[in-house]
């Protein structure tokens, strides 16, 4: 099932490309809760995080194989960006164009996908981009069980941008409706100047 919706959802994608929606529309995130994909309906599944609640604290795999507690306090905000996958057209025009907005903020920025590290390590390398956190939810799915960003039929996470301020606290969370759109950017951006 995985590799059909993955397959499905490239092919998705290509038309998007050209022209894919920003949206401001959230939905609730965690069980109960689904996600489109154009007439698809897909279960989300976890434990949906608030605004106003501490992010749990987990630890994920960098790109390069590395632990990474994510969810800790830091010394700046944090814009964590969810990607359904790096394989998909979409969602790696989202990171690049997400990446090159933000790559001068003074400001944490870092990617989910549910995605092996190997494969978000070659996305990296053949898009030559260095300094930046890509974290892998792959073997564990603990940022999809603990957010309630995981796609219940296909083990991805349902795009998404969420800002943590430096005491580890959501101070907002976007998640879309549908993934051939979005989330809007310029919003979390004001979330982190707030």
């Amino acid at each position: 099932m995985k590799s059909t919706l993955v397959s499905a959802f490239i092919f998705l994608c290509a038309p998007v490309m050209a022209q894919y929606k920003i949206t401001q529309k959230t939905e609730p995130l965690g069980d109960k809760n689904n996600v489109r994909i154009e007439n698809k309906t897909f279960k989300l599944h976890g434990n949906p995080i608030k605004v106003g609640q501490t992010f749990p604290v987990m630890r994920l795999k960098t790109s390069d194989g590395l632990n990474y507690q994510l969810g800790k306090p830091q010394e700046k905000k944090t814009l964590i960006v969810v990607l359904y996958s790096v394989s998909t057209d979409l969602c790696q025009k989202n990171l690049l164009d997400y990446y090159n907005k933000t790559k001068h903020e003074d400001i944490n920025v870092i990617f989910v996908s549910a995605d092996p590290y190997v494969v978000q390590q070659a996305f990296l390398k053949k898009h030559n981009l260095k300094n930046i956190t890509l974290l892998s939810d792959a073997k564990s799915h603990h940022f999809g069980l603990s957010t309630g960003l995981l796609i219940k039929e296909s083990y991805l996470l349902t795009r998404a941008l969420i800002v943590i301020d430096e005491n580890a606290v959501s101070r907002h969370i976007q998640r879309v409706p549908s993934l051939t759109t979005l989330p809007d950017l310029d919003v979390a951006l004001s979330k982190l100047i707030d």
